[in-house]
This record gives C-alpha cells, sequence and structure tokens, in this order.
C-alpha cells in the first residue's frame, strides 16, 4: 500500500530516475511507470518485486511491482498518489526505488486474534515475510470490519491447516 510518510534509505537505489507515467488501455485502465530492466522475483508470488521509495516528493514501502507479462515490471500508480502529486498520463515522474525487505508490521487486531491461541500465533510468525505480508495486505484491504473479520477467519483456517 502507498504511504505518505518521511524517509531516508541509506542503501543505494537499484532504480533512480525520470519517468513517463503510462495507461493501460480500455475502461478502467491502470496507469503505471514502466520499469525496464528490472526483472521479476524468483521466490514472491507472480514475481512481485516489494520496493520501497518516493515518486516525486511521495514516499511508500511495501510496493509490489507488478508484472508486465514480458518479464519486466511497472509501478502502478493509483488516483490518489496522482493526485497528491499532481500528474497524470504522459507526466514525468522522479522515481528512486529501493528493495523492501522488512517484517510487515503486524496489526495489534491480528495479533489479539491469533494469540487467542498460541500455536495459532506462532505458526503465523514462522510463515514466511512474503505469506505474512500477502495475508495482512489482504485483511487490510477489506472495505468493512466485517470484512477484515472473515478474512482473518479464513487465515485462522489456513493456518490450522498447516
Amino acid at each position: 500500500m502507498l504511504v505518505s510518510m518521511q524517509a531516508s534509505y541509506s542503501e543505494n537505489a537499484f532504480i533512480k530516475g525520470e519517468f513517463i507515467i503510462e495507461r493501460f488501455p480500455g475502461k478502467g485502465g491502470w496507469y503505471y511507470v514502466a520499469l525496464p530492466g528490472i526483472k521479476t522475483a524468483q521466490n514472491q508470488p507472480f514475481g512481485w518485486r516489494i520496493v520501497k521509495g518516493s515518486i516525486d516528493n511521495y514516499n511508500f514501502e511495501q510496493y509490489h511491482l507488478m508484472p508486465m507479462g514480458n518479464g519486466s515490471l511497472f509501478l502502478p500508480i493509483n488516483a490518489a498518489v496522482r493526485k497528491k502529486i499532481k500528474k497524470t498520463v504522459g507526466d514525468r515522474v522522479s522515481i528512486t526505488l529501493f528493495e523492501d525487505e522488512g517484517i510487515p508490521a503486524i496489526p495489534d487486531y491480528l495479533k489479539d486474534s491469533l494469540s487467542f491461541e498460541p500455536v495459532l500465533w506462532k505458526e503465523f510468525e514462522a510463515q514466511t515475510t512474503a505469506f505474512q505480508r500477502a495475508w495482512i495486505k489482504k485483511i487490510e484491504d477489506a472495505k468493512t470490519e466485517d470484512g477484515k473479520s472473515k478474512r482473518i477467519l479464513d487465515l485462522i483456517q489456513t493456518l490450522e491447516k498447516k
């Protein structure tokens, strides 16, 4: 998820430069920046690369670069970000990206839901960072509290099967 925050990164950026915002054709086509030369990750679902960095002066972390289908990746740019940076199709943006290997922040409500049964909590902690990150994102993306609760139950059922 893109988040506005102050950040400074000491690592070397693997992408730094100016790019042009493009859009996939058709109704509902995504706005994006193509990142030539950046290849998919072999150890992530769908070949995603998880990054942190900035687009113009808007900082983000734990964001997925998406596959274009030709082995390259793109950075999706949603409406909220386009509004903040005041850019649209054809505009140039300055992008700096770093690998983001950080362990995802586990929301308190999820910790509370899993820790009622210590075996579930230990099983969740034992999973890969990608697994944890994917489930946290899935739960956080729910539009309602009821939706979050249903997704937490799905996670619990998944952990019980392991």
